[in-house]
Order: C-alpha cells, then sequence, then structure tokens
C-alpha cells in the first residue's frame, strides 16, 4: 500500500487529469513486489526503474494497466529505495472534497465511526504516513490536532520533525482509523487509552506502540515504533569502544548481581539488553524474561509477555518467575518500587538481573532506584 504513493506520483504526473483510482491500486500491486520505481523524469521519458530485472509477464501487466507504453532501465537497489522513497516525501494521497466532506466530526455510534475508519483514503492515508516515517527510521509518529490543521510529526534520532499537515477535519477519522488498528475503544475520547499494532510492510514486521491523550482540540496519538528486524544485532556492532565493551563483556558474565541499562528514550536500551541475552544464552544456563512487548523472540529463552490488563504486570511477572529456578533474570523495564524491591532482593539471593531505567546517564539509575523507595544498602549490595 506504500509504494501505492509511488504509483500515483507517476501517473498523475503523466496523467494530471482523470485517471481511474482502481487503475492506480492495480498498478501499485504490481510495482511494489516488482521492486519498480519511476524514474524522476518520469513524465517526460515514461522511464520505470528496476534493481531485479522483472518477469516478461509483469512488464505486459504494467504496460496494460498504465495504457502507455513505458520504459524499464536497470537500476541499482539504493536507487530503487530512494526513488520510492522519493515519491513518498513528495506527494500525499489527496482526499477530494467529496471524500473530505465524509470526515467531518459528529458521529453518533461506534459502528459509524468503524466504517468511517475503514474508508479506502483514509486508509491509504495512514498507510503512507506509516511509510514516511520507516523511510526516515523515525522511533514515533505523533498525530496532534490543533485549531485548525492536524499536524503528522516524526521523532528522528530524537529531533521532533514535521512530515505533514493535513486538515483538522478529517482527524476524527485518522484517530478513529488508528484506534481500530490497534483495537482500542472508538467511541472513548474522554479517557487515555494504550494499545498495540501489528502492522507489516515490505519485509518489515512492525509493533507499534498505541498512546491516546484527550486534549482541547482532540485526541493527541502517538506510536512508537519498534522494528522487530532489527533488534537482532551482536553486541559488538553496537558502537561501544573496544575497552568499553570488554569492562561489560566482563560484568554480564558474573553469577549474580544486577545490571541496569539505562538512558532516554529511543537510545538503545532493549536492543543492548537483547545483544546481551544472545551473547550469554547457553544451556549451562536457565534465562527468563518479563517484557512488555515481547520484541524479538531468543532462541532457548522463556519470554514471558507483561499485561497489566489481567494483574501481570512485571512485578508480578518477576514474583512468578523467581520460583522458575532460573539463573539469569530480565526485566523490560523497572517501573515502581514493588518491581524494584524484588529485582534486587533476585539480585542479591544468587540470580544475575539485567533491566532498564529511563534515565539521562548511569549515574542517575541510583539516584532514581532511591526516588523508588529503595534503600541505599541495597542499591550498594546489588548494582
Amino acid at each position: 500500500m506504500a509504494n501505492q504513493i509511488a504509483a500515483e506520483a507517476a501517473i498523475v504526473a503523466k496523467n494530471p487529469v482523470g485517471y481511474d483510482p482502481v487503475e492506480l491500486t492495480a498498478f501499485s500491486q504490481l510495482l511494489e513486489p516488482a521492486g519498480i520505481a519511476p524514474a524522476l523524469d518520469y513524465a517526460q521519458t515514461n522511464r520505470l526503474v528496476y534493481a531485479s530485472a522483472p518477469s516478461l509477464e509483469t512488464r505486459a501487466q504494467i504496460r496494460f494497466v498504465i495504457g502507455t507504453p513505458v520504459v524499464f532501465r536497470r537500476g541499482s537497489e539504493d536507487e530503487v529505495r530512494r526513488l520510492l522513497r522519493h515519491w513518498r516525501a513528495e506527494l500525499s494521497p489527496t482526499l477530494e472534497s467529496s471524500d473530505e466532506d465524509l470526515f467531518v466530526s459528529g458521529f453518533d455510534d461506534d459502528e459509524s465511526l468503524k466504517d468511517l475508519a475503514s474508508e479506502a483514503p483514509i486508509i491509504r492515508l495512514v498507510n503512507h504516513l506509516f511509510a514516511r516515517a520507516l523511510d526516515l527510521d523515525a522511533s514515533d509518529i505523533h498525530f496532534e490536532p490543533s485549531e485548525n490543521t492536524l499536524d503528522v510529526r516524526c521523532r528522528v534520532d530524537g529531533i521532533m520533525t514535521r512530515i505533514e499537515r493535513l486538515p483538522v477535519k478529517i482527524h476524527t477519522a485518522v484517530a478513529s482509523r488508528l484506534k481500530l488498528m490497534a483495537r482500542l475503544d472508538i467511541g472513548e475520547k474522554r479517557l487515555p487509552q494504550d494499545g498495540r499494532i501489528d502492522y507489516k510492510l515490505g519485509a518489515k514486521q512492525l509493533d507499534m506502540r498505541v498512546s491516546t491523550l484527550p486534549g482541547v482540540h482532540g485526541e493527541s496519538i502517538v506510536l512508537r515504533i519498534l522494528d522487530r528486524s532489527d533488534t537482532a544485532v551482536e553486541l559488538v556492532e553496537l558502537g561501544m569502544p573496544q575497552d568499553l565493551l570488554a569492562s561489560y563483556e566482563n560484568v554480564v558474565t558474573q553469577p549474580h548481581g544486577m545490571v541496569l541499562i539505562t538512558g532516554p528514550t529511543g537510545s538503545g536500551k532493549t536492543t543492548t539488553l537483547y545483544a546481551t541475552l544472545e551473547k550469554i544464552s547457553n544451556e549451562k544456563q536457565k534465562i527468563i524474561t518479563v517484557e512488555d512487548p515481547v520484541e524479538y523472540q531468543l532462541d532457548g529463552i522463556t519470554q514471558i509477555q507483561a499485561n497489566a490488563s489481567i494483574g501481570l504486570g512485571f512485578a508480578e511477572g518477576l514474583r512468578s518467575i523467581v520460583r522458575q529456578d532460573p539463573d539469569i533474570l530480565m526485566i523490560g523495564e523497572i517501573r515502581d518500587h514493588e518491581t524494584a524491591e524484588i529485582a534486587i532482593e533476585s539480585a542479591l539471593t544468587g540470580h544475575l538481573v539485567f533491566s532498564t531505567l529511563h534515565t539521562n546517564d548511569a549515574a542517575g539509575a541510583v539516584t532514581r532506584l532511591q526516588d523508588m523507595g529503595v534503600e541505599g544498602y541495597l542499591i550498594s549490595s546489588s548494582l
């Protein structure tokens, strides 16, 4: 669906008016699987670029759908990727005025909102925004309504970047679409909600955490993007200096104690934890994790999905884990006093415990644990 934007760009450039949306959809379905992108000068040359030569049948289908002769040219995989990104960045799915009239606020029931969220223009728009964010390697997508506009911004390398400014009248439709994908209560607009979207784009399997927050001009929605295919990295690939890496490898092979990975949001704490577990995992030790969510499945490790809605939080999961005779524990995040207390007790009773903390630096972990009510002598004995 994301590459449909590239297809629309190509056809609109050649036929500015009067193109058929059904043909656009068919073109996009041929374009993406075949790995073909319109050239920058497509309007003048009718040139399509491919990295891997398409079959004669695929070429014939594309020519039939477009209705005019096209020229195929071989390019590198990097060039094709850049061309697809170019079209997605330059062009958005446009909503006709008749479509926009459907997306005004004020629906009486959940069924009307579900129907609204299932309209083709909204599905196309949301998928396009997801593709744009992935092109930028964004860690978060923010949907922020104001009095007149709906701003869509992404966090790229820690900096917020606006990728789209939409009319505020379609905010209800966009919010309903996102909440429908996350299996949230579409009709609830007064209370914050949390959910998750499993989304596949090409070869990437994405896990997006969704958070809604009611505001003056409508619900602010933030999606945290987790690419499951990117979490499987080696410890040596994380970019640690050699002396620091050697010290860290020595620490994580200790028989007991607690290792905390700290840093701000999106700094790579979870990736570092997974790389560490991959490094130390072997048949001589039992490793159990409790995570929210389980972002990457590790062979030979028992992984538990935390679910606060049924009473299985980090503290409850950790309390049950210690009765499973583990050697190594991994807690996705220490968020409260109870979780911190159980983690430290486990570290003091012969277990090696790994977890993360949201702090700006490593030294801040001590202060953060003290703020949670953990005694100083317990921190010094375990950390």
